[in-house]
């Protein structure tokens, strides 16, 4: 059904036909969707297979109900544990009627999806970015390559079972004058901080040092017993 008229304005008359249940139905009747959410006027979501993300942008983007002729971004986040892992969110942006679709999938390491860089150019940057931070990969596409990682990187960094630390750590050697990749090496242990370890550290660093700046909360303030300052409400900086 259509929104009352009272809260259309003259500019927002055409978005309320996307939001009619005809149209809805006909989304499903072409389409294996999963779920179809409007969140406001002029916006809403879409649950698909993967399958079907080349059919239905193409429909989005020509049909002259919808024109989504514009691709905002793409999105993708890690579910690690579920079968497919991987949720990639297409944001369009139709101009011409002031409204927004977020189109969304899943799939996993072994389903790829097809590249929409004949649909839409800019989705040629956005593609090759998710293949590098995630390892998504995009069927026919025209240049998958690696975009802000090093040649030669291993792994993806964005993914949730990708280590912190990474696999290698770049160094640059005074001697060869070379860019070298090296095992990661932590110069400092693994500390594990407890409640006790951390009041022997609190109790380390408020200890008196020369020159060190105390807290006092019956002077009121910080308090420097060195040079038997007054108390001040400005923070200073400790120095040992």
């Amino acid at each position: 059904m259509l929104l009352p008229s009272s809260v259309l304005s003259p500019k927002s008359v055409k978005i309320s036909i996307l939001l009619t249940l005809p149209v809805v139905d006909y989304i499903v009747s072409i389409a294996k969707v999963h779920r179809i959410s409007i969140f406001s006027l002029g916006y809403f979501d879409l649950q698909i297979e993967p399958a079907q993300v080349g059919f239905l942008l193409i429909f989005f983007r020509y049909h002259s109900v919808f024109l989504f002729k514009t691709l905002i971004d793409l999105i993708i986040f890690d579910l690690p544990g579920k079968l497919r892992r991987f949720v990639v969110v297409y944001t369009l942006l139709s101009v011409a009627y002031n409204s927004r679709v977020s189109i969304r999938t899943q799939v996993n390491e072994l389903c790829p999806l097809v590249s929409i860089t004949n649909i839409f150019q800019n989705a040629n940057w956005l593609e090759r970015e998710a293949w590098d931070m995630f390892g998504v990969f995009f069927f026919q596409h025209p240049d998958l390559r690696r975009l802000l990682t090093d040649y030669g990187f291993s792994g993806y960094p964005l993914r949730k079972d990708f280590p912190l630390t990474g696999y290698l750590e770049l160094w640059y050697s005074s001697f060869t004058n070379k860019l070298l990749y090296l095992p990661i090496s932590l110069p400092q242990e693994f500390r594990e901080f407890t409640y006790d370890s951390f009041n022997k550290f609190m109790s380390y660093w408020f200890e008196f040092h020369s020159g060190s700046v105390l807290f006092d909360t019956e002077a009121g303030g910080f308090y420097d017993k060195k040079f038997n300052k007054q108390p001040t409400n400005s923070l200073l900086l400790f120095s040992f």
